[in-house]
């Protein structure tokens, strides 16, 4: 399992959290859950593994990122993970500087 913070300070977190369902589109995963505070993501199958779950929980003025395989028995990750977490943030990053319209598309 990785995880990873990210301070959003100064930021609005309705405009964060738009940015961070953005950047699920944008990589192409599946927004499985969302309740108050949490993100659940589904990132599906792949040659490295048999996907992965994202979470990203918010907090006061940061959020934690955290990438885990599915399949308990997967005892590697291949990078799998840490490379789930910082396409995740690239996305975000782009998907934050520039107005999104539509479905959100950065």
């Amino acid at each position: 399992m990785q995880i990873r913070r990210v301070s959003y300070y100064g930021l609005d977190i309705n405009t964060v959290a738009a940015a961070v369902r953005a950047a699920v589109w944008t990589c192409r995963w599946t927004l499985a859950s969302e309740i108050p505070g949490m993100i659940v993501v589904r990132v599906p199958f792949s040659l490295y593994s048999y996907g992965e779950r994202m979470e990203i929980r918010f907090y006061q003025d940061c959020f934690d990122v955290s990438s885990a395989c599915i399949f308990p028995l997967q005892l590697i990750d291949w990078g799998k993970n840490s490379r789930n977490i910082q396409d995740f943030l690239t996305a975000y990053q782009r998907c934050l500087q520039q107005p999104c319209g539509g479905p959100m598309v950065c």
